[in-house]
């Protein structure tokens, strides 16, 4: 059976390294986890989070040092983060999904479209600088 990783513990760890514009070393993000976790722990959290993206090794030995990967330091509505978590899903994990073909084969290019005529003037005007 694969070790369990408290997302909790995952969390706060990424944001522990937000706030460390360059970064921090093991012991430092091992010291900021409440409550103290062994130093092992901590280490297999940070490879875990080196393989899926979400922290940045940067340096070798005992100078390595972690940093928030840049997608993540972007605030997001927790829509917006629900959405960023599917997507990071491995391909093998996502559900598939498939076409209608008949709507994409009704479509003409410059005579017809996929969006109704008010969502495209909405649209537009959403899109429209104050300039213009």
């Amino acid at each position: 059976m694969p070790p369990s990783f408290p997302s909790t513990q995952l969390d706060a760890l990424v944001s522990f390294l937000s706030r460390q514009p360059s970064g921090a070393a093991v012991d430092a993000i091992h010291l900021s986890l409440k409550p103290l976790p062994p130093r092992r722990s901590v280490q297999r959290w940070l490879a875990l989070l080196v393989a899926s993206g979400r922290i940045v090794p940067v340096g070798e030995g005992r100078g390595r040092r972690y940093l928030v990967a840049e997608y993540d330091r972007i605030r997001l509505s927790p829509a917006a983060r629900q959405t960023q978590k599917l997507v990071m899903l491995p391909l093998t994990r996502r559900k598939p999904v498939g076409y209608v073909f008949s709507f994409l084969d009704g479509y003409r290019p410059n005579v017809s479209a996929y969006l109704s005529t008010a969502l495209r003037k909405k649209l537009a005007a959403l899109g429209r600088t104050t300039g213009e």
